[in-house]
Parts: structure tokens; sequence; C-alpha cells
């Protein structure tokens, strides 16, 4: 898919994260990506915050998936074609070394 074929599918409202019907795909992602992770099924999911992401605070995790003793984490999904493979490598490994130096 080209850039042009992604501002067009921007410009139609496609990838607009503020409607109901793509929030519902969005929060789906979410839980399908959890559960790869070995979530449980039950862990809630709640959205936090629209804009270029969707941002989800996720509750009930095992001590495994989070990184803090309430069982808690923060899960962003990226719209499609919106974040190169290697700009999102690079937000981790950023994310990774304030995890490390700040400990």
């Amino acid at each position: 898919m080209t850039r042009q074929d992604l501002s067009m599918r921007e410009a139609s409202g496609e990838h607009d994260l503020s409607r109901r019907e793509v929030l519902d795909r969005v929060e789906e992602v979410a839980r399908r990506a959890l559960a790869r992770y070995g979530a449980p099924p039950d862990a809630r999911v709640t959205l936090i915050n629209v804009s270029e992401n969707a941002t989800f605070r996720v509750d009930g995790l095992p001590a495994g998936l989070s990184r803090n003793p309430e069982g808690t984490a923060i899960l962003r999904v990226h719209r499609l074609g919106y974040h190169s493979r290697a700009a999102i490598e690079s937000e981790l490994a950023w994310l990774e070394a304030l995890r490390r130096d700040a400990g």
C-alpha cells in the first residue's frame, strides 16, 4: 500500500479511530495481542486515549506480563501503515532504556 493509498483511506474516514465500529475492531486487535502474550481472557481492557493511536489500560495481568505488582499495563494499538516497523522498534528500545535507567 502506498502513502497515497493511505492518504485516501484517511480522507475517507477509514482510519478514523473515533468511529465506534473502528474502535470496536481496534479493541479486538488489542485483546488478540494480549492473548498472544498469554494474558488471561478476563483481563480488563479500558480505552484511555484516542489520537493517531488507541491507548488502553490493561488490568488483571499475571506477574510475568506486568512489571508492577498491581498487574496493570498500557497497550497501544497504532493505525495500519502509520508507523514503520523501524520506528516501532526504535520506540520500544527507547522505552526499554527508560525503564532500565529509571529502575
